[in-house]
């Protein structure tokens, strides 16, 4: 039941840093870490420190979970190279990590590993690549039926919005953006990334 519990928190906090709500991600990564220390968390849970701007903690988390599992296929090629992909990306080397990916392309088209293509596109997205970006977004976003209510495919219906606002394409950015606002037409106003769409679109008009 702890585990179950790490989880939970896990995925809270990997939403609250996806939406923005990076101040509540930071805590419930660390009522996540109370409860428990398996490899695999300890991977999953570094991914979310890397995305909340905890860097040093993201790295020491995946190595004691690279410690533990030194032989772990998942842990060595694909979550070590999520979470430094991240970590890079945070700290505005996103062209180091475009080529940091590379090591986790050939597992991320099953359902596990899928939201690469959405840390890519931002990645992508952040190099000044827009076009690349949207291309990722865009492959996210056609596989809907592999988890219907993950958090990520609201990201990525944005970050499909600002690639398209990149490349200048304001019409179908500004489709992009309403089909995103659509999708949360109930959510919570103060979200910070709905407010950040919303002064983006507004540019737009």
């Amino acid at each position: 039941m702890r585990d179950a519990g790490a989880s939970q928190l896990r995925d809270e906090a990997d939403a609250e840093a996806a939406f923005g709500d990076t101040s509540h991600a930071a805590e419930h990564v660390q009522a996540a870490l109370a409860l428990s220390k398996e490899p695999s968390f300890l991977a999953e849970i570094a991914y979310v420190a890397a995305a909340v701007g905890q860097d040093q903690k993201a790295e020491s988390l995946m190595a004691e979970a690279r410690r533990e599992r030194p032989q772990d296929t998942m842990l060595s090629s694909v979550m070590s190279a999520l979470v430094t992909a991240r970590n890079q990306t945070g700290r505005g080397k996103a062209s180091d990590a475009i080529q940091t990916l590379i090591a986790a392309q050939n597992y991320e088209d099953g359902i596990s590993y899928f939201g690469a293509h959405v840390l890519r596109g931002e990645a992508y997205l952040a190099a000044g690549q827009p076009a690349q970006a949207a291309t990722e977004f865009r492959k996210y976003l056609s596989r809907r039926v592999i988890a219907a209510f993950n958090w990520n495919y609201p990201v990525a219906q944005l970050g499909l919005a600002r690639s398209l606002a990149a490349l200048h394409d304001t019409a179908n950015a500004r489709t992009a953006y309403q089909d995103f606002f659509a999708s949360w037409k109930d959510a919570d106003p103060d979200i910070p990334i709905l407010k950040e769409a919303k002064a983006e679109y507004r540019k737009l008009q």
